[in-house]
């Protein structure tokens, strides 16, 4: 499942202004917000060796966690590229690489 988040972002007029985008670092924590929220999983259950699929988090839940990671955090996540062996680990990871980029 490949499509660009950015057309959300238009639609609901929300998000991370882009000139402060690469400015900010965000925290391991913001990113598990994102994801407790997002799955309804506790907190101690989203260890950095959990893969998505050990969490079992369905597909639609990793579109709205991509979704809230743009909105929110100004990261642009391609949904291709959340594969079930990820590590919650990798993923804060990636979200933190491509923010600095």
């Amino acid at each position: 499942m490949t499509f660009r988040l950015s057309i959300r972002k238009l639609q609901c007029g929300g998000g991370v202004d882009p000139a402060e985008s690469n400015t900010m670092s965000i925290s391991p924590d913001a990113i598990l917000d994102i994801f407790e929220t997002e799955t309804g999983l506790p907190r101690d259950k989203l260890r950095p060796e959990a893969t998505l699929a050990e969490l079992d988090i369905a597909s639609l839940d990793l579109v709205s966690i991509a979704f809230e990671v743009e909105d929110k955090l100004g990261v642009e996540i391609r949904t291709d590229d959340l594969k079930p062996d990820m590590t919650v680990g990798a993923l804060i990871e990636q979200i933190q690489l491509l923010r600095s980029a």
